[in-house]
Order: structure tokens, then C-alpha cells, then sequence
């Protein structure tokens, strides 16, 4: 159950790049140790390092250097907040055992940032995800969510009403959860974060006619919005079965799919195409494709079976 706490909800998974703040851009990694050599009390430095181990996947040193920012400036809302975010990485890979010690050390990290600073609201919306994934033993309370929401609404009506919507799920009032995406929506008509939301949930509920209608409205309002064009061709290929209105969308996204994007997508991509190539009984290609998806991301597990299975459709 604690590894759910640090994994976002699908609900807000669309949502990632919209809850995490901008700050100043850290120097290299080798600048930062050179820095820290002139000046071992650098906590400013410290927090970077400890940043930047954590963005190259180390977790466990970033928390390290994270906490000696922390004993040497106490008082920086930021280090708590970036060793609290530390503390959920290393939650992620940590043992049965480990884990709860992790998981409180990190909500009470949050907690110190909001104690120093109550306007960072990425510490209020983990928080919230906190409060709403752990077992009441552990400090779980939908009571503490609501209030991390209140709060969040007031500053950003837009992430209010989406963390609003995720405590709805998880209490399985989907009716509320509908409403509170609506009006995030509404709140910010111009983001693509609550639309891929709303879209996403729509899926979990297998509510195939208004998924594509919300991420069709988002290509009307931000026709930027690639990546809907690949949640359209997944819902098309794999739900609704119009293969050639699938394909379609999936080309589309392959052909201006954004610089970085993520494994799992391209994977994702490559997969429908095997179907499609299936369903119209080109299994060599097919095959091709499944490989394709399988080499972008290898714990594609449909992939695996289908071409373990020959497909096939």
C-alpha cells in the first residue's frame, strides 16, 4: 500500500509538469562538488547537488545532500520541500520494512516546508495525495486532503479543483470527481493538464464516447496538444476498435511527437500499430511494430504477448 504514495493517481498523471514549480536552474554537477570543496557550508549548493542526484535517478544520495542542506539552513522552506520529494523517490525502490519509516519522514518534510512557506502548493498537493493513500494508522484522512485542497483552490483554482477530483475518486464518488474536472477545466481553458485528466478518467471508466470527446476539445482549444492525438489513437485501436481512425491519430503523434518523449509512449504508439497492422492481417509488419515497442520500452508486457502469441486478432 505505501507504494502508492508516492506514485501520482492516474487521475492527476497528466498533471505532473503543471504541479512541479520552476526554480533556478542548477549548475552542472561538477560545478556544484567544486563549490561545495571552496565552501563546505553552501547550502544553496548542497540543495542543487542534492537535486540533480535525484533528477539522474539516485535518490538515496540526493536525500544525503538534502539533508545537509537542512542542518545547515534550517529555515529554507525549499530544501525541506526538495528532501521531502527525495524521501518519496527513494520510498519508490525501498523495502516492506523501510517504507512507512520513508513515508512519514517525508510527510513531515512537506509539513516543515508549508510551516515556513503555505504558498508552496506542490508540498500541499503531495500532502493531499498522502493524506488520501495512507491507511488512517499511518495519518491517512480525507478530512487532511480536503484541507490541502481548500487551500489549493484559493491559489490555483485550476490544480484545486483536479486535487479535488482525485480525493472524489478515491472516496468512489465518481459523480463529484465528473464535476470537480469540469470545473478544472473551466478554470483553466487553455492548459491541456485538466482535459488529459478529465480524459483519463473517463477511460478507467471505460467511458470510450467522452474520453475522445474531451481530448478532441483539447486539440480544438491547444491544437498543440500532441499527445492527445495518441490517447485518441489508443482509445480508437484498443476500445472502440476503428483501426484506420486509430492509426490515424497514432501517425499523427509519431510525426510530432514533442522532443523527450517518454519511453512508455513511444512504446505505447509502436503497440497500436502492431494491432492495427493485426487486424488487417499483416502480421510481418505487425511483428515489426511489436518489436519496436518492446525496444522503447521492455516492460511493455501486451507487447511481450503478443508477439509471444503470434496474434493474433
Amino acid at each position: 500500500m505505501l507504494r502508492r504514495l508516492i506514485v501520482l493517481p492516474a487521475v492527476l498523471a497528466a498533471t505532473v509538469s503543471a504541479a512541479v514549480p520552476v526554480h533556478a536552474q542548477c549548475a552542472p554537477r561538477a560545478d556544484l562538488e567544486a563549490r561545495l570543496a571552496r565552501v563546505p557550508t553552501d547550502d544553496a549548493a548542497m540543495e542543487c547537488l542534492g537535486r540533480t542526484l535525484l533528477d539522474a535517478g539516485d535518490p538515496g544520495r540526493g536525500v544525503e545532500w538534502l539533508e545537509k542542506a537542512v542542518k545547515v539552513n534550517g529555515r529554507s522552506a525549499q530544501h525541506h520541500f526538495w528532501l521531502a520529494n527525495a524521501l518519496r523517490e527513494e520510498t519508490m525502490t525501498a523495502g516492506t520494512l523501510r517504507q512507512p519509516f520513508l513515508a512519514r519522514r517525508m510527510k513531515g518534510e512537506y509539513e516543515e516546508a508549508l510551516a515556513l512557506d503555505p504558498a508552496i502548493l506542490d508540498a500541499r498537493h503531495w500532502l493531499l495525495l498522502f493524506y488520501t493513500q495512507a491507511p488512517a494508522m499511518m495519518g491517512g484522512s480525507l478530512s487532511a486532503a480536503r484541507e490541502q485542497a481548500a487551500a489549493i483552490v484559493k491559489l490555483d483554482p485550476m490544480r484545486g479543483h483536479l486535487d479535488y477530483a482525485t480525493i472524489a475518486e478515491q472516496e468512489k464518488d465518481d459523480a463529484s470527481a465528473d464535476k470537480e474536472l469540469l470545473a478544472a477545466i473551466a478554470a483553466g481553458p487553455g492548459a491541456a493538464a485538466p482535459y488529459e485528466a478529465a480524459g483519463q478518467f473517463y477511460r478507467r471508466r471505460e467511458r470510450w464516447s467522452d474520453a475522445i470527446a474531451v481530448y478532441e476539445k483539447l486539440l480544438t482549444v491547444k491544437p498543440d496538444s500532441v499527445n492527445a492525438h495518441l490517447s485518441l489513437g489508443r482509445v480508437y485501436v484498443n476500445n472502440v476498435k476503428d483501426y484506420d481512425r486509430g492509426e490515424k491519430e497514432v501517425r499523427l503523434w509519431l510525426a510530432t511527437q514533442p522532443a523527450g518523449a517518454s519511453a512508455v509512449n513511444v512504446s505505447n504508439a509502436h503497440y497500436c500499430l502492431g494491432v492495427v497492422h493485426d487486424h488487417h492481417g499483416r502480421r510481418d509488419q505487425a511483428a515489426i511494430e511489436y518489436r519496436a515497442a518492446l525496444a522503447a520500452n521492455p516492460n511493455n508486457e501486451d507487447a511481450k504477448k503478443a508477439l509471444a502469441s503470434g496474434r493474433q486478432e
